[in-house]
């Protein structure tokens, strides 16, 4: 399976990168899988992409991250959101898409087709991650 970047920055930034952890997920065929910090949320989706071909339906992401900065979470290291380098992207989020593409609402939107397999925590994972039964959890990354 390729590795897709669905017009967003992620953090695997080669498309070599992305597609050997895939190769990896698809080894493990995990039915549960956390990922903790989703920032655009394409890994998400590759993720989500994948596990629907191995499972189904049959399977549940979790995605973790703080999306968007806040008071809350000044203090936090967000990452950069900004599409410094492509002025179409920002075009594209800025004024089309009007929204911030690390927000919880646009994660929201990319994962859409696979809604009732997803579960989005927006929150601090020293906090939340205590919260979370890991004996349930198949795949972390």
């Amino acid at each position: 399976m390729e590795y897709k970047k669905y017009y967003r920055k992620t953090s695997l930034k080669q498309k070599a990168v992305g597609t050997f952890f895939l190769n990896e997920i698809l080894k493990s065929k995990p039915k549960i899988f956390l990922e903790i910090v989703v920032f655009h949320g394409v890994t998400a989706r590759n993720i989500c992409e994948l596990l629907f071909k191995i499972h189904g339906n049959d399977f549940k992401y979790i995605g973790l991250d703080l999306f968007e900065e806040s008071d809350e979470n000044k203090n936090e290291v967000i990452p950069n959101t900004e599409f410094s380098s492509n002025p179409i992207k920002r075009f594209y989020f800025k004024y089309i898409k009007k929204q911030n593409p690390y927000s919880l609402e646009a994660v929201v939107e990319l994962l859409e087709k696979f809604e009732n397999n997803v579960h989005l925590i927006k929150g601090n994972s020293n906090k939340v991650l205590k919260k979370i039964d890991m004996s349930k959890i198949d795949y972390v990354f």
